[in-house]
């Protein structure tokens, strides 16, 4: 078995990374990927090189891995920032760093897509070899997997020189429910209540909502969308890390697996939420408005999109990093889990109890958060 570096994907891996990609999942795909770099999101100058890794048995593609040289930590949502200081301490380099994960993207999901003639157990150990080659090749500091889901984690826990991390999100699971309101009653009395005022309230403003996939997205909607995209950007005194190109290519091209909400008041768009979508999960990826209204939020980014997921019978919604209020609205606490391979020995040591501690810390908090969860104890 042999691998390949590449900076692009090609037509042929694409097609055959869409036959791997049985969850659908959106990020990972050829699609979404290719946007990135055809519309100069992911270059050297952005800090994020692709370094994307096929594997090939003889000619034969069998896998596929993100890769990516970075030389900063923007955009990646596990937080390293204070690693790199004590290197910068130390004067000693911490970039550039070897990552995989979906750029700009705070979602668990598969990190490796592969044939299905070759089990994923089989070739993690392959992928590995390559990443140190690499690693060394490009005098990386280390290498770090990032939000990788569930059912891709175990592999990596067998090599003894990868730190785990743990951090802690907010997704809604659907119970079966038939209706929102099916939803509300599973809840407290208290937090039902709160959850309709707040509809209730936006209703009394006359503020409506759409919902649109497929090709009901217009340019025009995207075009509204990217403005309020990047006013949520620049009221932290920031500019987005996506261009309004690679919005209306991944309208072109991935409309199918997009959830637009937009809300108006007398018909004109104040806010609006893109949201992405596969066979099981709605993820929740980016939102704006131009005039802020109370419940405004939660609204667009939270109960359109419950209501979405009850409709279309997904499993669940992953709104993004972050949100502790999420809680109140039905959102539990949920672990993420990412590995880290730092190639200096001392601070892989002291990097290793780092996360060890906050590790303990992480699991103390979370119980705690369960313990404020608003459901009823009769409800599943």
């Amino acid at each position: 078995m042999h691998y390949r570096i590449i900076d692009s994907i090609s037509d042929v891996l694409a097609t055959q990374m869409r036959q791997w990609n049985l969850t659908g999942n959106p990020f990972i795909s050829p699609e979404f990927l290719r946007n990135l770099e055809n519309h100069e999101c992911v270059t050297a100058q952005t800090g994020w090189q692709p370094h994307h890794i096929e594997l090939l048995d003889d000619d034969r593609s069998v896998a596929f891995m993100p890769l990516y040289l970075k030389s900063n930590s923007y955009g990646e949502y596990v937080f390293d920032w204070s690693w790199a200081n004590a290197y910068h301490q130390h004067g000693i380099s911490y970039y550039p760093k070897l990552i995989t994960a979906i750029p700009f993207t705070p979602s668990n999901g598969p990190r490796v897509l592969h044939h299905a003639d070759y089990p994923l157990n089989s070739l993690i150990p392959a992928l590995y070899h390559v990443v140190q080659e690499v690693s060394q090749q490009v005098s990386a500091s280390g290498w770090h997997l990032l939000f990788t889901n569930e059912q891709q984690q175990q592999p990596w826990h067998e090599f003894d020189n990868l730190i785990t991390r743990h951090d802690c999100q907010f997704h809604w699971h659907n119970k079966n429910y038939e209706s929102f309101d099916d939803f509300l009653a599973a809840l407290k009395s208290r937090k039902r209540k709160q959850i309709r005022k707040e509809r209730a309230a936006l209703k009394q403003k006359n503020i409506q909502f759409q919902r649109l996939i497929g090709n009901q997205i217009e340019p025009e909607h995207m075009k509204a969308f990217y403005k309020f995209y990047q006013l949520t950007y620049q009221r932290h005194g920031h500019v987005g890390y996506l261009n309004p190109e690679f919005f209306e290519q991944l309208r072109q091209q991935m409309s199918e697996h997009i959830l637009l909400i937009r809300a108006l008041d007398d018909d004109e768009c104040i806010a609006s939420a893109l949201c992405l979508f596969d066979k099981s999960t709605l993820y929740g990826r980016y939102w704006g408005c131009q005039k802020a209204v109370d419940g405004l939020h939660f609204e667009t980014c939270y109960y359109q999109g419950i209501e979405f997921c009850i409709e279309q019978n997904l499993s669940r919604y992953d709104p993004g990093t972050q949100g502790e209020h999420k809680i109140s609205r039905g959102f539990e606490p949920t672990q993420t889990c990412s590995f880290h391979q730092i190639n200096h020995p001392e601070f892989a040591r002291a990097i290793e109890r780092f996360c060890q501690e906050e590790k303990e810390l992480m699991a103390t908090h979370m119980g705690s958060l369960v313990q404020q969860q608003p459901f009823n104890a009769n409800s599943s």
